[in-house]
């Protein structure tokens, strides 16, 4: 029999009213048990959700004493207090503590409730939002998930803050407070807190405590805190003990700035290093590239500035004392290299800002993967004026301060060096990826999850670039074919111009270098399309698979059209395009008019992008009168 999970990843409301019949049936011949065992309690308002489809029937809500049985069936699946709080943001600021977090309940309840909290045993309403982090089933939510807002004003010596349900006239106490990502305490080990602006904060099974403290008390907490790691017997205690001494006895040693840099784990020639060697002329800041010791950037990066290794002791102390991380990238790695050991950190790792500097324009919307409760940018990086305005109109949740219209640094280092190559480059394709743990490199990995070669995408590129015509009027006209595959797919299109004499542009040639070269770029998605445009340069779109690409990609529809919007024709079928390349190409790939207006009125400024991205990220780091020191 298949299991629950395997069944529920194949189930759709839409799907063939046949299919939900079997789906139904299905569940019918698993007991309740199994499903709450195979689901986990971790995830009830799934259970419930199961369940109710089961039974064709509802939750009934059960009065106990200050509480409500949740019950589907005849199977009591949890109490109400059950249900956790989801604690994402805690920050002090002039005396205000802001609370951000969500509360979780399954499906059909969120009509019949009220959530509220007790600050000092004080009734206090809280600001609710619903930001689009509902979990679906298919295209359905089988559980409610609204964001709450709580300012409070430290007035007195200490707090103790509890959260609440009303449900049917019944107030029922939240049991647990669950920490996400970003929240800078847990409860998870014994003794566990953080420190802000010198007051003391805590979880205590179902409460937030906060009390002001001096710096005696601080040491305190810190000498209890450790004492209880000691009594953990783990291999690695005796190391985050060490470090985290060293971090309290050097940190107000620290005489200047600290910024990491990082690009991919393996690979730099991104954003990243080109504010790495822009940096190296202000001498102000102690700037760090990250990245892995293995990768064939390691020691070019060492020729231009201070390289330390990812996951080395000195990586994991400079995360500690960093002011700021600045990244091409949004992993995990990037503000957390501590992984399973991150709760010894936790209070410590959050602080500094993260810089999100992209990879290109984003013209799609992102804001499912890259919205601020998954990535608490301090600063997030944009290139246009319709990309800027995308990331505040869009679900993303970022205030505007947090929105940086800069421009990229890679467009200070884009050149005209035309060599007459027409540059084929499509992005990644999702569908036929999945992601894998790499072990090496700590981190998540996109390895290929079917046979890539025999894949439509394969074979489309590879007609591409092997069409006798194309090729014949490429040598005609005295062009170059080069295929530039993006670094995810790199690996598996081995072969993909055996036999021609089309050039494979590999991990030697960087995008910029490839761009430069380039007399006409063909793409499918690829935001590089904005870097040419940034040359004046001409682009066609081939887009054979728009539908699909759009229903399963990590993005989906933006505010860019491509018919509209874009710096050249878009295409479905090989024929089409080959006869548009060779007109382009008859023509020296010069630009058509409208495409070129389009291209023109598309960035607000040329050149600078470093030094405006490096006064912006002073003014978050050490205030408005140092980054008027340091104005680009």
């Amino acid at each position: 029999m298949q299991s629950v999970e395997s069944i529920l990843n194949e189930y759709d409301e839409s799907m063939h009213w046949l299919k939900r019949y079997f789906f139904r049936k299905y569940l019918k011949r698993v007991s309740d048990q199994q499903i709450i065992e195979q689901i986990g309690m971790s995830d009830m308002p799934k259970i419930v959700f199961v369940l109710s489809k089961k039974y064709g029937k509802g939750i009934e809500l059960i009065p106990i004493k200050n509480d409500l049985i949740l019950r589907v069936g005849k199977t009591n699946v949890a109490n109400m207090s059950y249900l956790a709080v989801w604690l994402h943001f805690l920050t002090i600021e002039e005396q205000i503590l802001h609370i951000e977090g969500n509360i979780s309940v399954p499906a059909g309840l969120n009509e019949s409730y009220a959530f509220y909290a007790r600050v000092n045993g004080k009734k206090t309403t809280v600001r609710l939002q619903d930001c689009g982090l509902d979990p679906k089933l298919g295209n359905e939510v089988y559980e409610k998930r609204t964001v709450f807002f709580m300012d409070i004003p430290l007035k007195e010596h200490k707090y103790c803050i509890e959260f609440f349900n009303l449900v049917d006239g019944i107030e029922c106490r939240h049991s647990r407070i669950n920490s996400m990502r970003f929240s800078p305490v847990a409860d998870c080990i014994k003794g566990q807190y953080c420190e802000l602006s010198n007051w003391i904060i805590q979880i205590a099974g179902n409460q937030i405590v906060c009390h002001l403290s001096n710096l005696n008390e601080i040491i305190e907490y810190e000498r209890n805190f450790q004492y209880e790691l000691s009594l953990l017997g783990d291999e690695k205690v005796g190391w985050a003990i060490g470090l985290r001494n060293k971090y309290f006895e050097l940190k107000e040693h620290k005489k200047k700035q600290i910024w990491l840099i990082m690009d991919r784990s393996n690979r730099a020639d991104d954003n990243g290093e080109i504010i790495f060697k822009y940096m190296q002329k202000h001498k102000e800041v102690n700037t760090y590239f990250i990245i892995s010791e293995k990768s064939k950037d390691y020691k070019r990066l060492q020729t231009i500035g201070n390289v330390v290794s990812l996951y080395s002791e000195e990586h994991y102390f400079l995360t500690l004392m960093a002011d700021c991380v600045i990244s091409s990238q949004c992993n995990g790695f990037v503000e957390n290299p501590f992984w399973e050991n991150a709760e010894y950190f936790r209070d410590l790792y959050h602080r500094p800002a993260l810089i999100f500097l992209q990879h290109g324009v984003i013209k799609d919307d992102m804001s499912s993967t890259l919205n601020r409760f998954h990535t608490n940018f301090k600063g997030f990086v944009t290139s246009t004026e319709a990309e800027y305005r995308s990331i505040l109109e869009y679900p993303y949740y970022f205030d505007q301060e947090n929105i940086w219209l800069t421009g990229l640094p890679v467009l200070d280092e884009l050149e005209n060096k035309e060599q007459r190559y027409i540059i084929i480059a499509p992005t990644w394709r999702k569908n036929l990826m999945r992601q894998e743990w790499d072990e090496e490199h700590r981190e998540m990995r996109w390895i290929p999850g079917k046979d890539i070669k025999s894949s439509a995408y394969y074979r489309r590129y590879r007609e591409l670039i092997d069409d006798p015509v194309l090729r014949k009027y490429c040598q005609k006209y005295s062009y170059k074919i080069a295929f530039k595959p993006h670094p995810l797919m790199e690996p598996y299109l081995g072969g993909i111009t055996e036999g021609t004499d089309v050039e494979l542009m590999g991990e030697s040639i960087s995008y910029r270098e490839a761009l430069g070269m380039g007399s006409l770029l063909v793409t499918d998605y690829s935001s590089i399309a904005f870097e040419f445009a940034y040359l004046e340069k001409s682009t066609l779109y081939y887009q054979f698979d728009r539908k699909d690409f759009l229903a399963s990609h990590t993005y989906g529809q933006g505010y860019f059209d491509y018919v509209r919007d874009g710096f050249g024709e878009v295409f479905h079928h090989k024929k089409e395009l080959v006869r548009c390349l060779i007109s382009y190409m008859g023509n020296g790939c010069a630009i058509k008019d409208k495409y070129r207006k389009r291209m023109q009125r598309l960035y607000p400024f040329h050149g600078g992008a470093c030094g405006r991205l490096y006064a912006k990220i002073w003014q978050i780091t050490a205030g408005d009168e140092c980054c008027e020191k340091y104005q680009w």
